[in-house]
């Protein structure tokens, strides 16, 4: 099994009459524009030689993603899928779409739309015009009274939320079937289960070390045909055990590590000490904080409320020279062997993990900064030690938006927290598809998570709260710590480098976005000043930016929102309106 990855997204409208035939473009190169009520287009890979998709006479059928398959014969996947379909043997879907999305339109007139449980790619649809309408990039639907400005309100303090709530949309692992009659009927074909023969008995952290490596190795598996793919190192855990697992397996990897301007950020140290122990070749991008750091071009489909969208940009760039198609990630490390928001005394005691271990643990938690009465609260299922945004427990700013002093003031508002930030992942994430869409997809990159993958979320699934995060019972590999995160994950990759694989202290990832917003003002007032569409909006306030930009204090206090209000600005300038003028489509 291995991933093609020729197709990078569709988009279809049809009015109940003729089934259309799809129209085969690569992306960001259109070559005409649809003609009459109905018509599907086949965006493909931007630089590889065009493969279209053979058609069934059972109907229309658009893909995008990774699709699984033993060969990369279009028609073998064309029969896979069509196969899973008709007669109903959806189930048979996740194992080809597990990280791909897919529409298929019957000629009984019924659309099927479906998105596999880890994939980054996702299905919007709407059916409240004469045309039933679909699309993988969510601006190709919109409207201009689609537009919600709350929503929009969050995206500027780095909020992950959807700003088109009025577009319908297929959850992860959920196929849709939409009758001609516009009825709804809903599937749910693939979710994932925990490790049956780990959750059903009393366990020791041992027993789950060698399964750990094993599912990093099946999650791997698809890329052993790949003549060359990138790894994103950060210097961490995560990044690490993901690296000695594909040189375990053979597969030629590059390293792309994000190197700090600033000292205090960096943690090329130990991306390099693993990549010397593992002997595999480390490219190392110097973070851009000058003023290309917003780039005036990208057109996201949503915006993108995060501070690396230009670091991610330059990784692609990269990666595109270096013939590199697929980028491996370690995100989904903390989600999947961290700790969610439950731990305390509670989850540890009713944890079926071995007497043992849990007297280490009662022990340990006495040694930490915990205070000793909120131990003893934490008995209770409904009282954590730890909080939504930090181990040491909920604080002020887990109940507050992020601090925005040049915006618009608005009534003090609880803070809502993002899906992403309280579900387990793989799910749903707004500034995800933006990062596809505008950046890595144009360069002809997909992105790979293996932490996201059925092995591993199966090991997380059965992973008792005890084993995500403990009081330090390690006082030999980490001396200095009160508390590890992630233990299981550090244990099972204990032979590559100590110093990387049990540091528990973080760098101060703040520098380069910091450094950006200090020497660069006045790209800041260009973006959001009296002539930005977010002042227009009623959003941005042009005397209190002045204010804030005036004071080097201020400007780090707010730097992470003067960030995410530009590529909100970036987004209405360059996306938004431009799309709402021209309708259909996006060409770019």
């Amino acid at each position: 099994m291995h991933f093609t990855y020729h197709y990078t997204g569709f988009y279809g409208q049809w009015d109940g009459a003729d089934i259309p035939s799809p129209v085969y473009w690569r992306l960001g190169e259109p070559e005409g524009s649809l003609a009459g009520a109905s018509g599907a287009i086949q965006w493909l890979h931007p630089y590889k030689r065009k493969e279209p998709l053979p058609q069934r006479a059972e109907g229309l059928l658009c893909l995008a993603g990774l699709v699984r398959q033993p060969t990369n014969a279009p028609q073998r996947i064309v029969d896979a899928v069509t196969e899973s379909l008709f007669p109903c043997q959806f189930h048979k879907l996740a194992g080809i779409s597990d990280n791909a999305a897919g529409c298929f339109l019957r000629n009984d007139g019924s659309l099927y739309l479906w998105v596999g449980r880890a994939s980054k790619d996702s299905v919007f649809f709407r059916t409240d015009s004469p045309q039933i309408r679909w699309s993988t990039n969510p601006l190709d639907l919109v409207e201009a009274c689609d537009l919600d400005l709350w929503a929009l309100r969050r995206c500027c303090h780095g909020d992950d939320v959807c700003i088109y709530p009025s577009l319908k949309r297929v959850e992860q692992g959920q196929l849709i079937i939409i009758r001609k009659d516009r009825s709804l009927l809903f599937h749910q074909f693939d979710q994932f289960h925990p490790a049956t023969a780990l959750k059903k008995r009393t366990t020791r952290m041992e027993d789950f070390l060698q399964p750990t490596r094993d599912a990093l190795h099946q999650a791997i598996y698809p890329l052993f045909a790949e003549q060359k793919v990138g790894l994103l190192l950060s210097g961490g855990p995560g990044s690490a055990a993901l690296l000695a697992t594909l040189k375990q397996a053979g597969v030629n990897t590059i390293a792309y590590h994000l190197e700090s301007p600033d000292p205090a950020g960096s943690e090329y140290h130990y991306a390099n000490l693993v990549c010397e122990a593992l002997d595999v070749p480390l490219v190392n991008i110097t973070m851009d904080t000058k003023g290309s750091y917003l780039t005036q071009n990208w057109v996201f489909s949503h915006p993108y409320g995060h501070p690396w969208a230009r670091w991610y940009d330059q990784v692609a760039q990269r990666a595109r020279i270096d013939q590199v198609n697929l980028l491996v990630t370690g995100g989904g490390d903390d989600s999947a062997f961290g700790p969610q928001l439950t731990y305390g005394l509670h989850s540890l005691l009713t944890a079926r993990i071995i007497w043992r271990e849990k007297t280490r643990m009662v022990r340990g938690l006495l040694s930490t900064d915990w205070n000793v009465l909120d131990i003893l609260r934490s008995l209770s299922p409904a009282q954590q030690l730890i909080g939504p945004s930090s181990l040491a427990g909920v604080r002020k700013e887990d109940h507050e938006m992020r601090r925005a002093d040049f915006l618009v003031p608005i009534p003090s508002s609880q803070r809502t927290w993002d899906d992403i930030a309280l579900k387990a992942a793989p799910c749903f994430s707004p500034q995800a598809i933006a990062l596809e869409h505008a950046i890595l997809q144009p360069n002809g990159i997909r992105m790979y998570n293996p932490y996201h993958q059925r092995p591993v979320q199966a090991i997380s699934l059965a992973l008792p709260d005890a084993y995500k995060l403990t009081p330090n019972v390690f006082p030999n590999r980490a001396p200095t710590a009160r508390i590890v995160d992630k233990p299981i994950l550090r244990m099972a990759f204990d032979d590559i480098s100590p110093e990387v694989m049990w540091r528990t202290w973080p760098v101060w990832t703040q520098a380069s976005g910091q450094q950006f917003c200090l020497q660069h003002q006045e790209t800041l007032r260009l973006l959001l000043g009296a002539e930005s569409r977010l002042a227009a909006l009623g959003v941005a306030d042009p005397a209190r930016l002045e204010h804030v930009l005036q004071n080097r204090t201020r400007i780090r206090e707010n730097y992470m929102t003067l960030i995410t209000s530009s590529m909100v600005e970036l987004f209405l300038t360059n996306a938004w309106y431009p799309q709402i003028q021209r309708g259909g489509p996006v060409w770019r």
